[in-house]
This record gives C-alpha cells, sequence and structure tokens, in this order.
C-alpha cells in the first residue's frame, strides 16, 4: 500500500446530475437548511471507482417539499458536482500501477480512467474535466499482535506537538490530526473495518466488508495522511510527482520524524534506571528529566502539555524542558535507535516497543524491491 486513494472533482450539469440519480444508490445528506443534496454509489469498486457521489446546491427560494430528490427539476439546481474516490489498486493493474507508482507515469491514469468510467455511464465526465482534489499516502505495517497497535496509537497521541492533533478519531484504537490542508491517521485496520461493517449494516441493512477481509487486517496498523488540494499544491511547487512511489515514502518518513519524538519505547522503570542515569550527570538535571517523564505518563498528559506546564512541573522554563526531552530522545540504545520519551504503560504486556521509523523505512523498500521485480 503506497498511494491508497484519490479523490477526483468536476462540475456537472444539472442534466448530468438528475440522470446520475438513477444510478446512486444510497442517500449520503439531503441538507433542507442549506439547500444541499448528496448521494452516492459504491457499485462501481471493482472497476477502480470506490465511491461517486454527486452534490447539488438548489436555488435559495425551493421549498422543502421540492427537496425529496425525486422531485427536482433542472431549473431548481444552481451547481453541482461530482466527486469519484479512485482506487489505483483497483484502478490498474498489475504492471501499469508499477509504472506509475515507479516511473511516474502519471498519462496511464487518463486511459485508465476513461476506460472505467465507460463501464459506468456517459453523464459522468472524462478524466481532463477532473481535478485532483485529495490524495490519500498510506502504508500498512503487520505487527505482532493487536497490543502493540495499541500502544503505537498511545505513542503517538502523547507525542503529537500540534495542537490539531488529538486522540480517539474516527475509529477505534485510533488517532488523528485535521487541518485544512491534511488529515493525518494512525489506527488498527482490523477495527476500522469492523467499525464500518458495523455502520454500514445499522444504517443500510447490507454491507460491502466481509468477516474474511475483517481477518485478513488483524494486526494490520495503518499511517495515513490524506493531502488536501492547498498540500498538494505545496508538494507540487517543489517539482514532485502527486501520484508517485518516492513522494509517497518521503512525505509519509518526514512528516513522522518531524511531527513526532518516535523512537524504541522502554517503561518508565527502564527509562529511570537505564536511560535518564546514562544521559545526565547532574542530580537536578536527572530529577527534572524523571520529573517529565512522570508527567509524560500519566493518563491524558502530551508531551506538549509537558512542556509547556514545566516550571509548574519541576520548576524549569519550557525551552529547557524541550533541551531536556531532546537530550532523552537522541540517547541510543542497545537496540541503535533513538529513545522515546513516552514510556509504555504499567499495564502493557510488552516492555519493549521497537522504534517504528526503521520499521516504516523496511516495509517501503520491501515495495521497491516488488516494484522492480514487477518491472
Amino acid at each position: 500500500m503506497i498511494i491508497h486513494t484519490a479523490e477526483y472533482r468536476a462540475e456537472i450539469k444539472p442534466k448530468s446530475f438528475l440522470a446520475l440519480l438513477c444510478i446512486a444508490d444510497k442517500t449520503d445528506y439531503i441538507d433542507k437548511k442549506s439547500g444541499c443534496i448528496s448521494k452516492y454509489t459504491i457499485n462501481y469498486k471493482d472497476l477502480g471507482f470506490s465511491i461517486i457521489t454527486i452534490l447539488a446546491i438548489l436555488k435559495p427560494n425551493i421549498t422543502a417539499e421540492i427537496l425529496d430528490y425525486k422531485n427536482i427539476r433542472t431549473i431548481d439546481i444552481m451547481k453541482c458536482y461530482i466527486k469519484i474516490q479512485v482506487n489505483y489498486s483497483n484502478l490498474f493493474d498489475t504492471k501499469c500501477r508499477c509504472e506509475l507508482l515507479y516511473n511516474g507515469e502519471e498519462n496511464l491514469i487518463e486511459y485508465y480512467f476513461n476506460r472505467a468510467r465507460d463501464q459506468t455511464s456517459e453523464y459522468i465526465p472524462t478524466f481532463e474535466k477532473f481535478h485532483l482534489h485529495r490524495v490519500d499516502y498510506a502504508i500498512d505495517l503487520i505487527l505482532p499482535s493487536q497490543d502493540y497497535i495499541n500502544n503505537y496509537v498511545r505513542m503517538f497521541s502523547k507525542a503529537g506537538l500540534n495542537k490539531y492533533f488529538k486522540s480517539g478519531g474516527n475509529y477505534s484504537t485510533s488517532i488523528s490530526e485535521h487541518t485544512k490542508s491534511y488529515n493525518y491517521n494512525f489506527y488498527a485496520k482490523g477495527k476500522e473495518r469492523e467499525n464500518t461493517q458495523i455502520k454500514e449494516l445499522f444504517k443500510y441493512g447490507v454491507s460491502n466488508i466481509t468477516k474474511q477481509e475483517i481477518k485478513n487486517t488483524e494486526n494490520t496498523f495503518r499511517i495515513e495522511i490524506q493531502c488536501q488540494k492547498s498540500k498538494l499544491k505545496r508538494i507540487e511547487n517543489k517539482g514532485k510527482p502527486l501520484i508517485n512511489f518516492t513522494t509517497s515514502r518521503d512525505l509519509i518518513l518526514s512528516d513522522i520524524q518531524q511531527k513526532f519524538w518516535t523512537g524504541s519505547c522502554y517503561k518508565l522503570e527502564y527509562l529511570r534506571d537505564n536511560v535518564i542515569p546514562n544521559v545526565f550527570k547532574s542530580r537536578t538535571k536527572i530529577k527534572n528529566a524523571l520529573n517529565l517523564i512522570q508527567y509524560i505518563s500519566q493518563n491524558n498528559h502530551t508531551v506538549r502539555q509537558a512542556i509547556k506546564n514545566a516550571e509548574a512541573i519541576t520548576g524549569i522554563t519550557s525551552q529547557t524542558a524541550k533541551n531536556t526531552l531532546n537530550e532523552i530522545h537522541k540517547y541510543r540504545g542497545t537496540d541503535g535507535f533513538y529513545t522515546c520519551i513516552i514510556p509504555l504503560t504499567v499495564r502493557a504486556n510488552i516492555s519493549y516497543l521497537p522504534d517504528i521509523v526503521p520499521m516504516i523505512e523496511n516495509k517501503f523498500n520491501e515495495q521497491i524491491l516488488r516494484l522492480q521485480t514487477i518491472k
């Protein structure tokens, strides 16, 4: 998994919107207050179009009764759009997908997009009418157990320095960061599939997610960054192709290393006895460091809070606290990797959690070897 999905958007004519209502099998929302109606379909997942959404903005004078989509006329519509979520794994065959990701042959997208479009509806615009609105870069790590995923989720939730970063996102055992330009998600893929299946069964009485799919994603930890149009523009301005293996790898790795205090995780006792005394020689510095780490180890406390409240915690400035945590982080343990400043919980069934950065690098190296072999 390198490029998970991408979302393309285009404006369509009211006539096309009404025609596409015939293939849209689920109502997303009908907002009578704002005058918007949105419907979507997942009938074409096998072709590579995971979700097709059509959206109409109705004229202000339209009454609530007409908002029943079956009664909408072309003259009632002010503007309408189509959004197509493309799954590249289904859109391309394996060899062409490798050409796209490895060599940046983006012209392949237009050919395969239009081929899939020809099997759906003539009212869907051809590829050149669409603009790329979002790309989801993702990588899946297969971990020994759910306990490992839970501890990585906890580590990232405590390590995030951005105030927009929060735990308890859209999925069980997940965390997410949402801004206007990107969404960052860390989650247990199996749990997400299971929760989505439950929601679809409750809402529609049927789900495309099978028990086998859920079983196949057990112990899978997904790291995903959803880049909106503004972030995609910044990537393009650096001269990087958007749908490309190297872009995906560099983006995920750089963001993780810049945003989080990644490293090998240990329990508090190990940090107290084997790390902090090797980093600092002064009793005062050891005490300050231990106070900060103990604070971070408590529920609902983050690294950001520890730095902000350093004076109340241990009587030092925020900058000194940040420098102290940096010194601990730079310490390389017996495994040769940096040390994570977030201790494992007392209840954790493991006493050591490997640094996730080398794991991501190894996974990308495996992927590129596969691409080269197929190519």
